[in-house]
This record gives C-alpha cells, structure tokens and sequence, in this order.
C-alpha cells in the first residue's frame, strides 16, 4: 500500500516456525524496505486484464536486489517480542515493552563477534555454496 507520498515499498516473509506455534517456538517476520520506483503508477480506475502491465510494472518493485535495500529488520514473537532493525548504519534491537505498549532500544549497536565457537547455517545448502565460503565453515 502507497502513502500519499509514493516513497517506500515494503516486503516481507514469515520466518520459518509458523507451523510449530504449539511447540512453543519463537515465529516471526522479515522485512526488506526499498525505494518506491517513479515508473509504478496504477490508475485506479483502470479494471480487468488492460491493467495487466501497470500492475506488473509496480510488482517489480518488490523484485529488486538486497544491495537496493534502504532498510531490513526482522522481529521475533515469543514469550518477548524483540525487533532488530538496520538502516544501513548500525544494527540496533528493541524490544516490546508491554506496559509502554512501545518498542524500547535494548541492543544499541549490535556487531557479530569477531570470532565465536559457534555457528550456524542450513547444512541442507552447503553443495550450493561457492569455494571461498564452503572453505571458511569446513
């Protein structure tokens, strides 16, 4: 949905967990936030398949590369509902206060260690892998 000023498009994707609510397992959302293109523009009178391109035009929008990204975010929903969110500067994570009904900054400056005993990935993929990086997890 476009605001009067016609400026960002968000997307987004549950994390994987949706399916294991009753386990008790934290669920959750990506978010990925580009610039709106000046070339998107439907007519909203415009109805049934002649909108076709228009509409197409404006869901490539949503297909742009993450180096496109002005911001990214995920939020994780448990027992505490934490938001982590970059503007391209810093990463920076919040977490709901219930009682202020507001998200507070707890993680100001978050970082990856610069060495850590543990890691993690989807082992599934690695063969999709190139050289330098299957090297590095080996």
């Amino acid at each position: 949905v476009f605001s009067e000023t016609d400026r960002y498009v968000c997307v987004f994707d549950p994390l994987d967990g949706s399916s294991n609510v009753d386990a008790g397992i934290p669920t959750g959302t990506i978010i990925g936030i580009y610039e709106h293109d000046e070339n998107c523009s439907i007519d909203e009178e415009c109805v049934g398949p002649e909108c076709s391109a228009q509409e197409l035009q404006c869901l490539t929008n949503t297909l742009q590369p993450g180096t496109n990204l002005v911001a990214a975010a995920y939020c994780l929903y448990s027992s505490s509902t934490f938001l982590v969110l970059t503007l391209g500067a810093g990463t920076y994570g919040f977490t709901l206060d219930e009682n202020l009904g507001e998200f507070v900054l707890s993680h100001p400056d978050m970082k990856i260690p610069e060495s850590s005993s543990i890691i993690s990935f989807n082992e599934a993929n690695t063969h999709m892998w190139d050289a330098p990086l299957q090297e590095v997890v080996s």
